[in-house]
């Protein structure tokens, strides 16, 4: 008795942890399915193209739904950066700043620093494309240096990349260079292959501008590996571009041609409306060198139109000086003359002095063709001078960016000898723990593995036994109380109303009434006794009996029902016909009751030798019907019928589109 007792207690123990492990278990995963959702959801919203608002806005209010299921409301925040990241690439500032706000309201709602960081940073964008760059950067600082105290590095590389930005167009490549150096090295320590292949692309464009092409296609390429693992085709294919960019250089133009059309298509797919001008810009250089050119000013035209529309002026005189350059080759010099003097202006406001530089050396070769020779000389001097001023920037900006280089990759390499040294201490520390552990655990899981699945076996199998000997039981006891209904009772009523009738020579009024009961009454013995035991299943068969049925249903629910029934069902034995016959009314009781259908359907064919029973209606289907109304007596009844019959149970796959159940069972 005391073994039995400890048995019974260890068995417990077992079952118990089995089904603590099992519960980690599905909830690990039910966690990571529940992300990969809200992630799907996200990722589809920020890759769908900017011309599709429509899609863009219903995609991010099902993410929107999905957080809130998820119980991370706070991911709104997150959507609704997206929307706003939406217009902000369309150049509908207010719009982008709406959406913005909003996202950092919500940030602020929820106590989360840092999607409310990342909504400041993309309000300060649109500050300094209205203008307000000294205020834009002030913001980007303060922002850099709350997320080195939060340790948040996401915002941490954001905030450099700003600031790097800003120093890019203000021209100051150096310092440029210096934050997107140290906004690598987060990104590298943090494993983050997305903000790696960004920054690096970045300091690639960097690299290209200084004519360092060899680097600049070393970061490109590595930078489009990322993208490509990551899954990224936006960055992908903003790679893609610049390493053209690199073709273009290295004097391979029907390579960049081809590479510059695909990223066209791209740029017209996505919306982005400065991808669409880069993609024009550079198939019309291209097409330039390749001596197409009516075709290269129709797409330095298109470019200019796109560069107008969202107000980048920076590149505007690029395209301006583009086109003059095409129109000098065409040998109108009085039109390229015409787009020098625009791109001068801009040039001028912007203090951009690259674009100066090119636009005097055109001036000085416009007039040279012209014969003014004069004003020639004075136009290439000043080149001359400008060029020198240039020569003169980029050799400091070098020397600088060299020692900011060097110092970030040595501390990088200090951090990453550190790093490694604590790795494999640890390792070492760690190593026999782990295998003690996980061969400890290994082994206890399998010895309750192997009991429970014992345990359950047999369990499962004397509860199929007792089912089926349930059924087999409650069959024979409705046969017993039907024909005693039939034959005792309903014979006593008849009996009763005859002689009721007998009496009724009078035509007494009670007398009548009397006998109409006694008939009610008989008819309703009648009824209970069909129900509790189909005794007709016997004398008209299956198909008939059904037949029955459905015209019942159609006439009291005005549900419309339809039936197709092989004849060989008839050769079955009565017992099988029963479990049938049964099945069949537990499936139209549920429709009745839950499943709001309008038509239901019964098909039961013969193939081979093999029966298939289908019953389907057009109902709102299993994904609507409670859970406990799928799993309740009615269901497991038609389950231990199946079982019975050796048959295959399937509720088939139209969940969301009404009801199907099929039945294979051999005969």
């Amino acid at each position: 008795m005391i073994i039995n007792l400890l048995l019974h207690s260890f068995y417990r123990c077992i079952l118990i942890s089995f089904k603590i492990y099992t519960f980690f278990i599905i909830f690990v995963y039910n966690t990571t399915y529940a992300q990969y959702s809200y992630n799907h959801l996200k990722l589809k919203t920020q890759n769908l193209s900017y011309f599709d608002s429509i899609g863009v806005f219903e995609t991010g209010k099902l993410a929107i739904e999905q957080a809130k299921i998820e119980n991370k409301p706070e991911l709104e925040a997150e959507i609704l950066i997206y929307f706003g990241n939406h217009y902000y690439y369309r150049s509908l500032y207010e719009k982008a700043a709406q959406q913005y706000q909003l996202a950092l309201n919500k940030s602020i709602e929820h106590k989360n620093n840092h999607f409310a960081n990342l909504a400041r940073i993309r309000l300060a964008y649109i500050l300094a494309e209205k203008g307000s760059k000294i205020k834009a950067y002030d913001i980007f600082k303060t922002i850099l240096t709350e997320s080195r105290k939060n340790n948040d590095y996401i915002i941490q590389i954001e905030a450099l990349n700003a600031l790097a930005l800003h120093e890019e167009h203000s021209f100051n490549s150096t310092q440029s260079a210096a934050y997107y150096l140290e906004a690598l090295k987060i990104a590298e320590s943090n494993n983050d292959d997305y903000y790696t292949a960004l920054i690096l692309n970045n300091l690639g464009l960097i690299k290209l501008g200084a004519k360092k092409y060899s680097e600049s296609l070393a970061d490109f390429q590595r930078a489009y590996e990322l993208s490509v693992k990551i899954n990224n085709p936006r960055l992908s294919a903003h790679l893609s571009n610049n390493i053209a960019l690199i073709y273009m250089e290295q004097n391979k133009f029907k390579e960049a041609l081809i590479q510059h059309k695909n990223n066209l298509n791209f740029a017209k797919i996505t919306g982005n409306i400065k991808e669409l001008y880069v993609a024009y810009i550079n198939l019309s250089s291209v097409l330039m060198q390749l001596d197409d050119l009516k075709n290269a000013v129709k797409y330095c035209d298109s470019a200019i139109f796109y560069m107008k529309k969202s107000n980048h002026y920076n590149e505007l005189g690029k395209g301006y000086l583009g086109k003059a350059q095409i129109l000098f080759k065409l040998g109108e010099y009085n039109l390229s003359h015409n787009n020098l003097d625009t791109a001068l202006i801009i040039s001028d406001s912007l203090k951009h002095l690259e674009n100066q530089v090119g636009i005097h050396l055109f001036y000085s070769k416009i007039y040279e063709k012209q014969g003014r020779l004069s004003e020639a000389l004075n136009e290439y001097k000043l080149y001359k001078q400008l060029n020198d001023s240039l020569d003169e920037t980029r050799n400091s900006q070098f020397l600088s960016e060299i020692q900011v280089q060097y110092q970030v990759e040595k501390q990088q390499t200090e951090l990453e000898n550190e790093r490694q040294q604590r790795l494999n201490e640890k390792r070492l520390s760690q190593t026999k723990m782990y295998f003690t552990i996980v061969g400890s655990l290994a082994l206890i899981l399998l010895t309750a593995a192997l009991i429970y699945i014992r345990y359950n076996r047999q369990r499962r199998i004397q509860q199929q036994k007792f089912s089926q000997q349930l059924i087999h039981s409650i069959e024979e006891e409705r046969s017993r109380i039907a024909k005693d209904l039939h034959d005792d009772i309903g014979q006593s009523l008849s009996a009763i109303k005859s002689k009721v009738r007998l009496l009724n020579t009078n035509n007494n009024e009670a007398l009548t009434e009397l006998e109409n009961d006694t008939g009610k009454i008989i008819e309703q013995t009648r009824e209970i006794s069909r129900k509790l035991y189909p005794s007709y299943l016997e004398k008209i068969g299956l198909t008939r009996s059904i037949a029955q049925l459905m015209e019942k249903i159609q006439k009291h629910t005005h549900i419309v029902c339809s039936f197709e029934i092989h004849s060989e069902v008839e050769n079955l034995d009565i017992t099988t016909k029963t479990h049938l016959y049964r099945i069949t009314q537990e499936c139209i009781n549920n429709t009745i009751k839950h499943a709001e259908a309008s038509a239901l359907k019964l098909i039961i064919e013969k193939k081979d030798n093999e029966f298939i029973f289908t019953y389907r209606d057009n109902g709102k289907g299993i994904k609507k019907i409670k859970t406990e109304q799928i799993e309740g007596i009615g269901f497991m009844a038609i389950k231990e019928r199946a079982s019975i019959l050796n048959g295959e149970l399937n509720l088939g796959e139209n969940f969301t589109g009404g009801f199907k159940l099929m039945l294979n069972f051999k005969a």
